[in-house]
């Protein structure tokens, strides 16, 4: 997961730091929860979540999964996310 966060160079320019990297396995029973601690960033906060395949796996096997949800859970309520994503 990236933060993008605004960068004094001008408009649209934007700083990218890494807050967490995961990686899904076959025993991870399909699921993989991220935990991000967004606490000292300013609002609005904008982050990115990128999937990459494996290219060591054989061709046949790249298209084997499917994003099918992203979840937003915030213990307090002080986030809330607007995740663009319909499965």
């Amino acid at each position: 997961m990236t933060l993008y966060r605004p960068n004094a160079e001008g408009p649209n320019h934007f700083t990218e730091t890494v807050l967490a990297t995961a990686h899904l396995k076959g025993s991870d029973d399909n699921y993989k929860e991220v935990t991000v601690d967004l606490t000292d960033q300013t609002s609005p906060a904008f982050l990115s979540i990128r999937v990459r395949i494996d290219t060591e796996v054989p061709p046949g096997l790249y298209d084997d999964f499917v994003v099918t949800h992203l979840f937003n859970k915030s213990e307090d309520s002080s986030f809330v996310a607007s995740l663009g994503f319909r499965a």
